[in-house]
């Protein structure tokens, strides 16, 4: 251990270096919904500060997200949210498309209570047609709009996306779950 190490100093230059990649992402994020108007900044550059504050304080300390997994994840989610959204749409405005709500039960494999687990549950209830309803012991109860649209699979391939994206190993699939 060096006699530097630990100084508020070394500490601060670890944040900073820590938060230029968020800070860099939402200032090019502001840049686009403004259409890098100058006098935007006045407003953005708080805004963009606090932001990248408040994505680090979401994420625990010594995690990492792999590069390769997000730019894996993002499209994989995009295209569901749009598959999954023309989908309920369909169901609800064709009475001829089959609605079958049900709960089900599902056993993850992320580990409990780790900001990989949290991220998944939270997708899970982004994606049209799943709400992610409770935990309980190593089960999520998982609200579906149809019980025979694949929906074990589906929830699989998002944790595996998910498992990638922040950089850790999960175990083969098993017992998946089943109805409640």
């Amino acid at each position: 251990m060096s006699e530097h190490e630990g100084r508020p100093v070394d500490v601060w230059w670890g944040s900073l270096v820590r938060s230029l990649p968020r800070l860099m992402v939402f200032a090019l994020l502001w840049m686009i919904l403004t259409g890098a108007q100058a006098s935007s900044w006045r407003i953005g550059v708080p805004i963009v500060l606090v932001a990248t504050a408040w994505s680090l304080s979401l994420v625990a300390p010594g995690t990492r997200l792999s590069p390769r997994g997000i730019a894996r994840f993002v499209p994989f989610f995009l295209a569901r949210s749009v598959v999954g959204s023309i989908d309920v749409a369909r169901r609800a405005l064709l009475p001829s498309m089959p609605i079958a709500p049900a709960m089900v039960r599902y056993r993850p494999r992320l580990a409990p209570s780790s900001a990989p687990a949290i991220f998944f549950i939270n997708a899970i209830s982004l994606l049209p047609g799943t709400l992610c309803a409770s935990l309980e012991a190593a089960n999520l109860h998982i609200h579906v709009v149809d019980d025979e649209a694949g929906v074990f699979e589906g929830l699989a391939e998002l944790e595996e996306h998910v498992a990638a994206m922040f950089g850790v190993e999960i175990s083969a699939r098993e017992e998946l779950g089943g109805p409640e």
